[in-house]
């Protein structure tokens, strides 16, 4: 697969143009500029490997467990897990998915897909606290794509998820791809994060959806942690009371 230049301003304007504003605290727009910024980096164009056969997969289920996120605009606690995410054998970049979503007591399984559309490299790497990294980073770098996920109709409130989602990975010495997680000991961190809508099929109305590992895209106050995200005691009774980090 062949990558265009990509220009920050460019690339998501057309995407994020279709998300309203979630809370008052946050747009998409406003969230994707703080992750750029968490960078700490500019962004060029990029081809990982030269066949264009890059796997993701490992990735996206990479502590899949750390999944913390929400639903609606009081900010109700959602638990998702992915129990499959296997690269598509026909079609380029898409990834098949298999998971659950819980929110209270209700528990539902979904299918759906990732595409990833769009590979980003930085200009300057990181390489972590006292740059243990250093000299072990081929590259680096995120790559952004679209998620679609519909629930099993044959129960009651189910709908389906939509939205986009960024991570971060990078290259070992060994031409590896990899989670990365060589910032995970600063406060800001965050990766696999994704923002959309759920929608009933039963009402057709559109509620927020956001999760991540470590943080939450747009958050707002839910989010009152320091070093690691920490809910705000007025979202207790939507879900957030037991949440341990």
């Amino acid at each position: 697969m062949k990558y265009k230049i990509i220009r920050i301003l460019v690339l998501f304007t057309t995407l994020f143009s279709t998300f309203n504003t979630f809370s008052q605290d946050c747009s998409a727009e406003l969230w994707y500029n703080t992750f750029v910024n968490r960078l700490g980096t500019e962004l060029k164009e990029c081809i990982i490997s030269e066949d264009g056969k890059n796997d993701f997969s490992g990735i996206l289920l990479q502590d899949k467990t750390l999944y913390i996120g929400y639903i609606g605009k009081s900010k109700k606690r959602l638990r998702i897990n992915f129990n499959s995410i296997k690269k598509d054998k026909s079609v380029d970049d898409k990834y098949n998915v298999i998971g659950e979503t819980t929110v209270g007591e209700n528990k539902r399984s979904f299918e759906g897909y990732i595409l990833l559309d769009n590979i980003c490299c930085f200009k300057d790497f990181s390489y972590g606290v006292d740059d243990w990294m250093e000299g072990k980073v081929k590259n680096q770098g995120i790559v952004k794509g679209k998620f679609y996920f519909s629930e099993n109709s044959k129960y009651s409130a189910t709908g389906f998820f939509d939205g986009i989602l960024v991570l971060k990975w990078f290259v070992d010495n060994n031409g590896l791809l990899k989670y990365d997680d060589i910032e995970s000991d600063r406060d800001s961190y965050a990766n696999n994060e994704f923002l959309g809508t759920w929608t009933s099929y039963k009402t057709g109305k559109s509620s927020p959806v956001a999760w991540g590992q470590y943080r939450i895209p747009c958050a707002g106050d839910l989010d009152i942690g320091a070093a690691e995200f920490m809910p705000n005691e007025k979202y207790h009774k939507y879900g957030w009371a037991d949440y341990k980090p």
